[in-house]
């Protein structure tokens, strides 16, 4: 019996209580993709998991770069027909025009003077999470 309680008290002080789980839940996470296969794998995984919104601020290239990689597109598609909201700002051009007018069929589409980079937000269980890509 002895023994049984010994194990048991081990058992409790390797688990972390509620106050340190959600410290724990709460320390941000920097994750760095050093390849372009790699980069957008982890791109796609957190599109597939957006609940409700996600947010995207790109520069002028990001329209043409989400039309025509046929899995960022995918991920577009489905974002529609999971009725999630998105809302995507970057500069319009007349060079990105027709790959936008595509875009807007999926997101709500902002235009914006000289975006530089591009970033994707996205909102999981209350939580934010934040993609960039340089």
């Amino acid at each position: 019996m002895d023994n049984d309680r010994n194990i048991s008290k081990a058992n409790r002080k390797t688990q972390p209580s509620l106050e340190q789980q959600k410290y724990q839940s709460s320390i941000e996470k920097t994750e760095v993709c050093n390849n372009q296969k790699k980069a957008l794998d982890r791109l796609i995984q957190v599109m597939s998991n957006v609940k409700k919104n996600a947010d995207v601020c790109g520069d002028s290239l990001s329209p043409s770069f989400s039309m025509s990689v046929e899995q960022i597109k995918n991920g577009y598609i489905d974002f529609k027909k999971r009725v999630v909201k998105v809302r995507f700002i970057t500069e319009i051009t007349k060079e990105n025009l027709s790959y936008c007018k595509e875009l807007m069929q999926y997101v709500e589409l902002r235009h914006l003077d000289k975006v530089k980079g591009s970033m994707f937000f996205q909102m999981i269980k209350m939580k934010n999470f934040k993609i960039h890509t340089i």
